[in-house]
């Protein structure tokens, strides 16, 4: 009888193993919605993020170096202040389209089109965003303000 018992509990804490193994790992897999981390998927969620204002998630898509040379971009703080700003205007922004023009594995091109729901009025923007391929996968290396990522990472 005592072997049964601890059969069950063997049995009991190896479910258990993989119940909390299966949550971390979807966890994870949620923390950054470009799971398959392409320049257009990066593009993208960064848009997405801004919209439901998931300031974190929009933070790892930008390339440490640009986090260097601007200042609004110094710390998560600073980066959600700044990028918070457009909800005094805005309500949010649609992607439209973000397509890949040239990718050699180490730099890319996306062009972009989204629609910013202003308070006012609906307004298109389109433009391109290059990205770096880093450690971590692919990051923005100039998504705003004046100062452009030059450093080299990877």
């Amino acid at each position: 009888m005592k072997q049964s018992n601890d059969d069950n509990t063997k049995g009991m804490f190896y479910v258990l193993f993989l119940l909390v193994v299966t949550l971390v790992l979807s966890g994870c897999g949620t923390q950054n919605a470009a799971v398959d981390n392409t320049p257009a998927s990066v593009v993208q969620e960064y848009f997405t993020s801004w919209t439901a204002k998931e300031y974190a998630t929009m933070y790892t898509l930008v390339s440490d170096g640009f986090k260097k040379v601007e200042l609004t971009a110094a710390s998560l703080e600073s980066f959600k202040k700044e990028l918070g700003k457009f909800f005094d205007q805005g309500d949010g922004i649609t992607v439209i389209k973000a397509v890949t023009t040239q990718n050699d594995g180490r730099i890319a091109k996306v062009n972009y089109t989204i629609e910013m729901s202003l308070k006012t009025r609906k307004q298109q923007f389109s433009g391109t965003y290059t990205l770096r391929n880093t450690a971590t996968g692919w990051k923005l290396i100039h998504p705003y303000g004046n100062n452009v990522d030059l450093s080299e990472e990877k």
